[in-house]
């Protein structure tokens, strides 16, 4: 940048041409004389001559101070820098603006986020006027905010190139600051570092300061287990391996409120494992009180709604029970109970009273209601009549006749099992089948892993040789090893060894329908293997294992040692076994509709359909088209741009068509901020500067801090020596003449 760089204001340095003015001045009064005779005045002559060296010494000096006096008095308005006189200069100026969720905090004045944005303009100004780098972060996507569009910003009169695109790129950086928004995230400023570092040892970079504008939330900066001493170590170790650890000073901006007040809908959760049409389906609806006083009242709603047709409607609106005397830090849930009518994607919106932080007052959540459970027979002893197949009770159990609909839709399967089969099963049931082939196996396995239910009933069919080989291995398919049948005499029942477990919990306490009432007359012996639980065994002197659960990746697997007809027992007429199958169906499918329930800032995905193309909804009504995925052995569409909480819809297209689809129907996904993003309590100076000092870094950090005053205790700023120079000059030269005039 030359010499003139040097200055913060080099223009001013065109007053030193004043310097001249006292030298001009002096010439001026040095005027001529014409020598007459006088014979009167030849007595003073000589004692003119003696002190004519003194007033000449006199002038000079006097002459001297004034001219010093108007240059310093220049100099210390044109600011010269010593660069790395203080220990530092600036090569690059970083500015972290901090738009996580808790910045969105409202007051008469405007958003705390609003401040944060004033204290970044008048950062990047300071460093365009100073010509230093600036380059700004968002503290939530922890990357470098560009600006929106190509600047023809041109710097006239300036042949320096590298100041003019400097001063381009921060003028666009002040253009792009206008809509900027705070998102739903939470600050990451731990991966800020990481990159600044990075940046700092790849382009060698010797000084940069940090500045950090936040409202210093303490669940951003400790996190949940302090994550940022982690992150903050993993980044000054980088520095530290190249001897570089004293290359940042950090300049902390609060711009935030203490003790604000705020009340958060902090869960909306589907407690029931399944939604399906006509069976109620529990919601759990929870607020928190992050307030430091109790709120006697908060009232609610809970929005059904739906996206079927591409807009999102609203279909019925239920008021909440209101919670009541809400303490300090109290979590508060309360459950509603809903039927759906018909199958399909329902929309749930749940909003609680009104704060200075209304973002959090809302919570969304998506539905997938079905119109049943999808369960599979694996029948190995059809037979001829409804009673007389091995699934013939089985079905009847899951199905039974009339006009209520229990919410399970069974089919019957001899053939022998293949992938294909197995699209859109919930569970299946092995039912006195001989042997399963290898292939069979594989299918099975891979099924219960990815999350399916599998079920075996025993019988006289069964190969006990070949289920035991199936029970060994790292994640065996089969939970018991088998042995000999066994013959109750006199016939045995069943005594429930877990009953606190989901599907045995309803029959504690019931007479006459108990679990326990049927007999039975043959079973296996059964030995559960390692990881496998024992949910009820037999009556019988050994206590044989009767009802063996384990779980097989995301999946269960479960045994019932006995046949499902009444080949073994009179359980199948009794009303325990339609109950029984009725619970461990629902147990042991998988949970439909999690994977549409998501966090903000996490990836949606979902199946893609070759030549198709989608375009992405955003909650704010932005449009984002998307292509198809670049790999073509990549079967998913992926969307990672969820910083906004709410809805965010999936639109189908033919590929090269941005018209959706009549009848494609729409995907709908509920990003959710975390609950911690509601807690407003602030990390104090003290605790903070600890946190810095700890690790030797040098910074400044308050609510009211200058520029001016973070720059002279990081730049070799010489103005106020140069003021001081000048204050002193002056009084010298006011001595000075006050003393030679007096002679």
């Amino acid at each position: 940048m030359g010499l003139l760089g040097s200055f913060l204001n080099p223009w001013l340095l065109a007053g030193l041409a004043l310097a001249s003015a006292p030298i001009i001045i002096h010439l001026f009064n040095r005027r001529r004389f014409k020598v007459q005779e006088w014979a009167a005045m030849d007595f003073l002559v000589n004692a003119a001559s003696t002190n004519r060296r003194r007033l000449k010494l006199e002038d000079f000096i006097l002459l001297l101070l004034r001219t010093l006096l108007i240059i310093f008095l220049v100099l210390a308005v044109s600011r010269p820098v010593v660069r790395g006189l203080g220990d530092w200069h600036e090569d690059r100026r970083v500015i972290v603006l901090d738009d996580s969720f808790s910045m969105q905090l409202s007051s008469t004045i405007g958003s705390v986020f609003d401040l944060a944005k004033e204290n970044a303009r008048r950062q990047i100004h300071d460093a365009i006027g100073g010509s230093i780098p600036v380059a700004l972060y968002s503290g939530v996507n922890a990357r470098p905010i560009t600006f929106q569009r190509p600047d023809t910003l041109s710097i006239s009169g300036s042949s320096d190139v590298e100041s003019n695109t400097m001063l381009q790129s921060g003028w666009n950086l002040l253009q792009s600051m206008k809509n900027l928004e705070a998102g739903d995230l939470r600050l990451r400023l731990g991966r800020v570092l990481e990159s600044v570092v990075e940046e700092s040892v790849a382009e060698d970079l010797q000084r940069q300061s940090i500045v950090i504008i936040s409202d210093f939330r303490r669940v951003d900066w400790l996190g949940e287990k302090n994550d940022l001493e982690n992150e903050l170590d993993i980044a000054l170790q980088r520095l530290r391996e190249n001897g570089l650890e004293r290359r940042l000073a950090f300049q902390l901006i609060d711009v935030g409120r203490e003790n604000a007040e705020n009340i958060a809908l902090t869960d909306l959760k589907i407690s029931s494992p399944h939604a399906l049409v006509g069976a109620p389906v529990h919601l759990e609806v929870e607020v928190t009180n992050f307030s430091k006083t109790t709120r006697p009242l908060v009232e609610g709603s809970l929005e059904i709604l739906s996206a079927n047709s591409g807009k999102i409607l609203a279909l019925n609106r239920i008021p909440l029970p209101p919670f009541t005397e809400l303490e300090p830090g109290e979590p508060r849930t309360i459950e509603v109970e809903y039927t759906f009518e018909n199958e399909g994607t329902y929309l749930l919106r749940a909003n609680v009273g009104t704060d200075a932080l209304p973002g959090d007052n809302e919570r969304h959540a998506v539905l997938q209601v079905r119109r049943g459970l999808k369960v599979m027979a694996l029948d190995g002893d059809p037979g001829d009549g409804r009673f007389n197949s091995e699934s013939g009770f089985w079905k009847s159990a899951l199905s039974p006749r009339g006009r209520r609909h229990y919410g399970v839709l069974p089919e019957v399967r001899t053939e022998p099992l293949d992938v294909k089969a197995l699209e859109d099963v919930d569970a299946v049931f092995v039912l006195n089948r001989k042997r399963l082939s290898n292939d069979e196996q594989a299918v099975l396995h891979k099924f219960a892993r990815e999350g399916g239910g599998v079920a075996f009933f025993l019988g006289n069919q069964i190969d006990a040789k070949s289920y035991t080989r199936l029970a060994r291995g790292d994640e065996p398919l089969f939970p018991v090893e088998l042995g000999g049948q066994k013959k109750g005499k006199p016939r045995v029942s069943l005594a429930i060894a877990s009953p606190d477990h989901p599907t045995l919990e309803v029959y504690r306490g019931i007479d006459g329908m108990s679990f326990e009432r049927p007999l039975f007359s043959r079973y296996f012996e059964a030995n559960a293997i390692e990881g496998s639980h024992v949910l009820a065994h037999y009556t019988d002197k050994d206590q044989t294992a009767a009802l063996i659960e384990r779980p097989l990746g995301e999946g269960h697997v479960v045994v019932f040692n006995t046949s499902a007809d009444r080949d073994w027992s009179d359980w199948p007429t009794d009303p325990s076994y339609s109950v029984l199958l009725q619970e461990w169906t629902r147990h042991i499918s998988p949970r439909h509709g999690s994977e549409y329930n998501v966090d903000c800032g996490s990836e949606i995905s979902w199946e893609h359909t070759p030549g198709k193309s989608y375009t992405v909804v955003t909650p704010m009504g932005k449009r984002i088209p998307l292509t198809s995925p670049a790999d073509p052995a990549d079967t998913r569409m992926r969307f990672s741009r969820t910083s906004q909480a709410g809805f965010y819809l999936v639109e189908t297209h033919q590929a090269g068509d941005k018209t959706r689809e009549s009848g494609a129907g729409i995907k709908v996904f509920a990003c959710r901020r975390s609950p911690l993003e509601s807690d407003l309590k602030v990390l104090h100076e003290n605790e903070l500067s600890r946190l810095l000092e700890s690790r030797n870094l040098r910074f400044t950090i308050g609510q009211d801090i200058e520029i001016e005053d973070f720059k002279r205790e990081q730049e070799g700023e010489l103005w106020r020596w140069l003021a001081l120079v000048v204050g002193s000059l002056l009084l010298v030269e006011l001595f000075a003449a006050y003393v030679f005039g007096k002679q």
